[in-house]
């Protein structure tokens, strides 16, 4: 498939919303809303302004043509960014090293910024597309955080938070399902004029905590910690394959650290570590977004929904459902 490309970012494709310079100038609690064009698919792209030098973005979108679209901003603040579905295949490059690219998947979260601006950023065709981004410039994430915390960071990470502009700084974590809870929140907000713009203020402090605090750990446990051999990681993903296969009757951890030839307990860390939470929450979560998906597509009811995905009882299904999400399972069939 050809492959088509934009060659302005500011104002030709994104509008004002394409250009840092232009949400720094808008009001705090001010919206804007950008929607793809029809001719390359459908979906919006919303950006609230939460506080000076703090935005707050969602993307929701579906390409029928994959999009590559060149960028002409000149600074970016810090972006922290968090995929709930539909990643692969998305990817930014950047200016300041053509071999640097930032992509998202889902379940992972990504903190970057570049003193360079990006040179393009492609956006493939795919299953429905779902981001929550944060961007915040980098002394006023400073001011959210002690030096307790900022220094568990990276070293690079830690100078750019304390105000070097110069740095480039990727890093990415796995989401944590109280991450995955605050974000999707943020997606389905239940309320509307000013006390949406209060709701969605706590739910973004939120986010940055969340994130911050699991970056620090996952940075933390990576250079403190035993690092998990190459076949323990191929075990532990195999693992992940057959709970994702099997959400009706998935096996237990015993038997699950059995089929893929590791110890229950290495196997339980070795989630941790890789998904960012145990064999039996990322069950959950993904039986919890599988089952979200069902829904969205109206094919099915809500009992028929919580039985394929291996809850036993409708009741306990819309409990966990509305307490991951923030709403009834019902909701989408209205």
């Amino acid at each position: 498939m050809n492959q088509l490309r934009t060659e302005c970012y500011d104002g030709k494709f994104f509008g004002e919303l394409g250009n840092f310079a232009n949400i720094d100038q808008l009001q705090v609690g001010a919206e804007m809303t950008w929607k793809w064009p029809p001719v390359f698919g459908k979906g919006v792209f919303n950006l609230i302004k939460i506080r000076p030098g703090l935005a707050l973005a969602v993307y929701e979108y579906q390409l029928n043509q994959p999009v590559v679209v060149c960028f002409d901003e000149k600074t970016s603040p810090i972006s922290i960014g968090f995929c709930l579905g539909g990643g692969n295949g998305f990817q930014v490059d950047f200016e300041v090293n053509p071999k640097l690219h930032m992509s998202l998947e889902t379940g992972n979260g990504i903190l970057c910024h570049c003193p360079k601006p990006c040179r393009s950023s492609s956006y493939p065709t795919s299953e429905p597309i779902r981001y929550v981004v944060i961007y915040i410039e980098p002394d006023v994430l400073c001011t959210l955080l002690n030096d307790t915390i900022i220094d568990l960071m990276s070293p690079d990470l830690q100078a750019l938070i304390r105000g070097d502009r110069s740095i480039c700084c990727m890093q990415a974590f796995p989401n944590t399902p109280s991450i995955n809870t605050a974000a999707h929140q943020v997606f389905h907000s239940p309320y509307q004029g000013t006390l949406r713009k209060t709701y969605l203020e706590g739910k973004t402090l939120e986010l940055i905590t969340l994130a911050i605090t699991q970056l620090a750990f996952h940075i933390t446990k990576t250079s403190t910690g035993q690092k998990l051999l190459p076949f323990e990681v191929d075990c532990i993903q195999r693992a992940g394959r057959i709970l994702r296969d099997n959400l009706e009757r998935p096996p237990s951890l015993p038997e699950l650290a059995r089929r893929v030839g590791i110890h229950k307990d290495k196997l339980n860390r070795g989630f941790r570590e890789i998904y960012g939470t145990s064999a039996f929450d990322f069950l959950r979560v993904y039986r919890l977004e599988t089952a979200r998906e069902m829904l969205r597509s109206r094919q099915k009811n809500v009992t028929e929904v919580a039985f394929e995905v291996g809850y036993n009882h409708p009741k306990n299904f819309t409990r966990a459902f509305k307490c991951y999400f923030g709403f009834n399972p019902s909701d989408y069939l209205r």
